[in-house]
């Protein structure tokens, strides 16, 4: 049974961890993207005000 539920924390653990980094690359390889996006709504933002 111990055994069991430490199979399972590890599984869900290295699920995590690979969601984690398949997230931080994406946000890696798309960083420049996501930026001039921020930016853009950052200046729509300030002329609507």
């Amino acid at each position: 049974m111990v055994g069991t539920a430490a199979d399972i924390y590890m599984a869900a653990t290295g699920e995590m961890n690979n969601g984690f980094n398949k997230a931080t690359n994406i946000f890696r390889y798309h960083k420049s993207t996501i930026f001039r996006l921020l930016m853009h709504l950052q200046k729509n933002k300030s002329s609507s005000v």
